[in-house]
């Protein structure tokens, strides 16, 4: 015996989709910009981080090191990110989609902000 579910999804949950799929521009960006970083203080692979006494030398290394977290952060948070984004997106997706996008713009202008060259702009967009 045969069983089937039916399940549809809103017709603005392609909104949903879009935004989740738009964090992998997200990704690509933090991954550029840790790739950037590590050729300009010209620490090599497999080092993860730079040492303290390379971040005290060169500002660059403390700006790799911050580019690293804030790429690693924002993959810790992906996940439920995601997973949230989808779930409430099949009861309200327009509210999900837009409330997505701008996590995906706070990450965004966090992660440029924590990794200037500025120590004062770390902390303005933490709330993300």
């Amino acid at each position: 015996m045969s069983h089937s579910v039916s399940f549809t999804l809103p017709k603005d949950y392609a909104f949903v989709a879009a935004v989740g799929l738009s964090t992998s521009f997200l990704a690509a960006y933090h991954t550029v910009l840790s790739i950037r970083f590590r050729i300009k203080a010209k620490i090599r692979h497999p080092q993860f981080y730079a040492e303290l006494k390379q971040t005290q030398e060169d500002p660059n290394a403390l700006r790799f090191n911050c580019a690293q977290r804030a790429h690693e952060n924002m993959l810790e948070h992906l996940p439920i990110f995601l997973a949230g984004l989808a779930w409430t997106g099949i009861r309200y997706p327009l509210i999900s989609s837009a409330l997505g996008l701008s996590w995906i713009m706070t990450r965004f202008f966090y992660t440029r902000g924590y990794t200037s060259e500025n120590p004062g702009n770390r902390g303005r967009w933490f709330t993300t």
